[in-house]
């Protein structure tokens, strides 16, 4: 996923044979770990939400028509843009959002949920949305 309001991480997932449900759009559940811009739902953070501490992970379960995808979040890794990630995903910020860039064998982005939400897809500015602020820049310290 590629968070253009501030975080240069991104997530690359799933197989390539996912990819077509993928595109029809997606909702994301939080859970703990073992031309048409489309309003953010309620009770969505209005600016950067707390760092996810390192230490403690979450799971993000994105729910498509094929199945569902578990993605084990690491506040470890990149706590701003983790932190931010799963509150947005627990806001429901990326219900209904395609993936708009797939790189079979190699990556999916999506997370625009300013521009990319099902029926109100912007395609003219898919991809450079977000949820009307900034997070802090940080380094992500996977190895």
């Amino acid at each position: 996923m590629r968070p253009t309001y501030g975080s240069r991480s991104r997530l690359a997932l799933v197989s390539t044979a996912m990819v077509a449900a993928l595109l029809a759009g997606s909702q994301a559940a939080v859970g703990p770990s073992p031309g048409n811009a489309a309003a953010a739902p309620s009770g969505c953070p209005t600016a950067q939400p707390a760092p996810l501490p390192s230490g403690q992970t979450r799971t993000v379960t994105i729910a498509t028509r094929l199945g569902t995808i578990a993605v084990a979040v690491d506040g470890g890794l990149s706590p701003i843009a983790t932190g931010n990630f799963v509150a947005l995903a627990s806001c429901g910020f990326y219900d209904g959002v395609v993936f708009h860039r797939v790189v079979p064998g190699f990556v999916i982005q999506g997370g625009d949920g300013q521009y990319g939400r099902a029926p109100h897809i912007d395609r003219g500015r898919l991809g450079t949305g977000g949820p009307g602020y900034t997070i802090q820049d940080e380094p992500v310290s996977a190895t």
